[in-house]
């Protein structure tokens, strides 16, 4: 009978050695962490042709880069909620194009928001996959710098706007394990904003009212980490 004991003893210990800790993991359960990082990037590149005598043909191109990072904690079964973070920056230049003639325009664009999250999933084919929704509301600030140039004059305009924001997304994320997927997200991104805007031309400075109404649509494709 002690026989038989120890057996049973010494064969359940190696079994629950065997087991892999993963097996017993859920990404969806209550009280799992969820950091996360995701964006996008653009190279454009435009030729413009005008029918007019002083710059006929420009040239535009334009670099626009995005990051993200969504984080927080499973509050329940299938329901995250934390922080939203995004920050988005475009450049841009402007200049004749095929022309000896001198104009140089050029942008810096850049939008801001930090807010409340909220996602809720929905499971699929054993959870290797799952859709969720997704919302983000809190604080949306936009700042523009342009510069204008001739050879001759120069103009500068610095515009600066904040106010409420939210988005609101759609996504599919693929776990390659139980701790990690990769992500892709449409996001609508929208807001009130308003500040001034500040022209400096010939050591004048003129500075008015600004609103913006912002309405976009983003992809971001991202990775999850799931703790």
């Amino acid at each position: 009978m002690t026989k038989y004991l120890l057996f049973l003893i010494i064969a359940a210990t190696l079994t629950a050695q065997s087991q892999n800790p993963d097996d017993y993991f859920n990404p969806f359960r209550a009280e799992t962490w969820v950091f996360g990082i995701s964006g996008s990037l653009s190279f454009d590149n435009f030729h413009t042709s005008y029918n007019r005598d002083e710059y006929p043909q420009l040239k535009i191109n334009s670099t626009d880069f995005t990051i993200n990072t969504r984080n927080g904690r499973m509050v329940s079964k299938y329901i995250a909620v934390g922080v939203d973070f995004q920050w988005d920056i475009n450049n841009s230049t402007t200049s004749p194009d095929g022309s000896e003639e001198i104009l140089e325009v050029k942008e810096v664009e850049t939008l801001g928001f930090i807010g409340v999250w909220g996602r809720y999933y929905v499971p699929l084919k054993k959870e290797d996959f799952a859709v969720f929704a997704e919302v983000s509301i809190g604080y949306s600030s936009y700042s523009d710098e342009q510069r204008v140039s001739d050879g001759l004059f120069t103009s500068n305009n610095i515009t600066d706007a904040d106010g409420l924001g939210y988005n609101a997304g759609l996504g599919l994320s693929l776990f390659v394990t139980k701790h990690i997927a990769f992500e892709l997200t449409g996001r609508f991104e929208a807001g009130e904003l308003t500040g001034t805007t500040k022209t400096l031309e010939n050591s004048q400075e003129l500075i008015n009212d600004f609103k913006i109404n912002k309405q976009r649509i983003n992809l971001l494709l991202g990775i999850q980490i799931y703790l």
